[in-house]
This record gives C-alpha cells, sequence and structure tokens, in this order.
C-alpha cells in the first residue's frame, strides 16, 4: 500500500494529467465550423472560390478552384467569375483572408448575376434584417462536412 503522500503524489499527477488532457481537448475543438445544411440545399451552385483581398476586403472577382454542386442541366462555372455580395463579407460572414472558400452560390441569367445564396428561414431561427450569408473555409473538415451532407 502507498503512504498517504504517495497516494496524494498520485492522485495529484493523475489530476493535473487531466486538466492537461481538457486542455488540449478545448485548444483543438475551438471554434469549429458547421456548414449551413439549408444553405447548402437551396444553392444551385457550390464551389470552391480562389478569393483575394482587396483593400482588407474579399475580392469581387475569384477564380472557381472546383465545382461541388451544380444542376444537372445547367452549364459549368467559368473558370473567372464575379460575385457581386463577396466585399461586403467580414469575419462573422467566415471571411478570413485571402485563401480557398467553400461558397454555396446562387446563379441566375446565364451566369450574368452570381451571389452568395444567403441562409434560409428555418424554425427556430430568427433572421436580421440582412440576408446571412456565409462562406467556409475550404479546409479538409469542412470538404468532408460537404460530402456527408449529400448521403
Amino acid at each position: 500500500m502507498l503512504s498517504p503522500r504517495g497516494r496524494l503524489a498520485l492522485f495529484s499527477f493523475l489530476f493535473l494529467g487531466w486538466i492537461g488532457w481538457l486542455g488540449y481537448l478545448v485548444s483543438k475543438t475551438r471554434d469549429p465550423i458547421v456548414l449551413s445544411r439549408p444553405q447548402i440545399l437551396v444553392s444551385n451552385y457550390v464551389a470552391v472560390l480562389r478569393i483575394g483581398d482587396k483593400d482588407g476586403k474579399p475580392s469581387a472577382e475569384t477564380l472557381v478552384a472546383e465545382t461541388l454542386k451544380q444542376p444537372a442541366a445547367g452549364p459549368a462555372l467559368a473558370k473567372s467569375i464575379t460575385v457581386r455580395d463577396l466585399p461586403n463579407l467580414d469575419a462573422s460572414h467566415g471571411w478570413r483572408g485571402p485563401g480557398e472558400y467553400l461558397v454555396p452560390l446562387t446563379v441566375m441569367n446565364e451566369q450574368k448575376n452570381i451571389l452568395i445564396t444567403p441562409v434560409p428561414m428555418s424554425p427556430g431561427f430568427q433572421p436580421r434584417n440582412e440576408p446571412d450569408v456565409r462562406i467556409y473555409p475550404a479546409t479538409p473538415e469542412v470538404l468532408r462536412q460537404f460530402q456527408l451532407l449529400g448521403k
């Protein structure tokens, strides 16, 4: 049997190990990105776009890196497109600086009018005065979530 000091040392070590493990989990799961299923479902195109920076805001002119969803009868997106409402985005909409983003799009008028699909109204979702649009960094986790939405 362990002496009282030995038990104290053992349980102190186990307690500190447990606290360390919880700290590690918090650091790895902070700010998870969760795709909006309704937003993805109502969009008619979903693409991974390379979005540049213009004066600290997203540039409206983007490059299509990959098309993930498009209508069966619709044309493929051009390699370079202009998304009108991209410059209006900030961090609350998912903008984290230049890079690749998964973007749900609504394409109208034969690609003359391309907008980010807003999150539709849902039970329990209180809409704001302005449309709630979101873009998602094209990380492996986000792309995996997109693949799971189709199943």
